[in-house]
C-alpha cells in the first residue's frame, strides 16, 4: 500500500492592511479588485473617517487618499498625519490619488508630506509594486525602532539592582503629565519607597 506524504503547514503571513480614503465608490472599487489579493483592505468616505482610522488601528500600513473628499479633504488629512505627535502615525506612508492634468495639486501635496502618487485608473502591477515597496520600508523602519527602544531599554536598567533607575521613571511621569494636558485628564502617581543599599549619589 503506498504511503502518501503530507507537507507540513505553516500559518500563513497575515495580509498588509491598506487603508482607502475616497468619496468615489466607483474609485474605490477599482483600487479594492487590483490589491485585495495581496493586502487586507479598510474603506473609508471621507477625510475625517480616514482620519478616525488612522488614530485607532494601528494595523494600517498605507494610506491611499484622494486629494478631494467631504468633510476632511487630502490635504488635510495629510497635514494631520505629518504633524501628528505619534511617530507610528506621523511616518505613515501616504500615496495620494491624482488626475494626469492635477500638477499644481500634486506639488503641494508633495510639499505635504505625500510620500507618491498614483494617478487615477492606475493599474494592478503599478499599484501592488509600489504598495509592497512601501510595506517593506515601514516594516523595516517599525524593526529599526524596535531595536532602538531594545537598546533604550538596557539603558534604563541598574546593573546592581536589575531595576529601572531614577531618570526612567522621571521621563515616564513627564510623558504621563505631558498627555493629560494635552487630552485633559488626570494622573495619579503611587511612589513606594523600597529601603536599598545605594551610593549616595544615587539615592532618591
Amino acid at each position: 500500500m503506498a504511503s502518501e506524504t503530507i507537507a507540513p503547514r505553516y500559518p500563513s503571513t497575515p495580509k498588509a492592511r491598506v487603508l482607502i480614503a475616497d468619496d468615489s465608490r466607483i474609485v474605490r472599487a477599482s483600487i479594492t479588485q487590483h490589491i485585495r489579493d495581496r493586502f487586507e483592505i479598510r474603506e473609508v468616505t471621507d477625510g475625517e473617517a480616514a482620519w478616525q482610522a488612522i488614530l485607532l488601528d494601528a494595523s494600517i500600513r498605507v494610506v491611499i487618499t484622494d486629494l478631494t473628499m467631504p468633510k476632511v479633504d487630502g490635504f488635510e488629512l495629510l497635514t494631520r498625519v505629518r504633524s501628528s505627535k505619534v511617530q507610528r502615525i506621523r511616518e505613515l506612508p501616504v500615496i495620494v490619488i491624482s488626475g494626469e492634468d492635477e500638477v499644481a495639486e500634486r506639488e503641494r501635496a508633495a510639499s505635504m508630506g505625500a510620500t507618491d502618487f498614483i494617478q487615477k485608473g492606475a493599474g494592478a502591477a503599478e499599484l501592488i509594486s509600489r504598495l509592497e515597496v512601501l510595506v517593506k520600508l515601514a516594516a523595516t523602519r517599525e524593526a529599526l525602532q524596535e531595536s532602538q527602544a531594545s537598546l533604550e531599554s538596557a539603558r534604563t536598567v541598574d546593573p546592581d539592582t536589575e531595576l529601572l533607575n531614577l531618570p526612567f521613571f522621571d521621563k515616564q511621569v513627564e510623558k504621563l503629565i505631558s498627555f493629560a494636558r494635552r487630552n485633559l485628564t488626570d494622573v495619579a502617581v503611587i511612589c513606594v519607597r523600597v529601603e536599598l543599599s545605594m551610593p549616595k549619589s544615587e539615592t532618591w
